[in-house]
């Protein structure tokens, strides 16, 4: 999942989007603080909508033997979706952190932008 991938299969609405590919600098699998609980870790330049409970969710079928690594890389190969394209559960899940990258986000320093009527 590391690099520029494109994550057209990993979406619910991937038609929304001009372009579905992202960039994952991080992907790191931990062990959770309970039995059988894990702790996943995915840093990428943006997400796309629904994109992380259907990737969690695909990371699940992998463990368990319901799709191969080699289904896992096709579909994000091929931006070729799952038959079974249902997202994992909210429950668990949880955002931890939101950082941007200032340098290139235009700020406008509290002026209201001229309306034209």
């Amino acid at each position: 999942m590391i690099g520029t991938k494109d994550f057209y299969a990993f979406c619910i609405r991937p038609d929304q989007y001009k372009d579905s590919r992202c960039i994952v600098s991080r992907a790191a699998l931990y062990p959770g603080k309970f039995p059988q609980s894990y702790y996943i870790e995915l840093t990428a330049n943006r997400f796309l909508q629904q994109m992380i409970r259907l990737s969690v969710a695909r990371l699940i079928d992998l463990s368990t033997g319901k799709i191969t690594l080699e289904d896992f890389r096709t579909a994000l190969e091929e931006r070729k979706p799952f038959i079974h394209h249902l997202p994992a559960p909210p429950q668990g899940l949880r955002l931890s952190e939101v950082a941007y990258n200032w340098s290139k986000i235009k700020v406008n320093h509290g002026k209201t932008p001229n309306k034209s009527s």
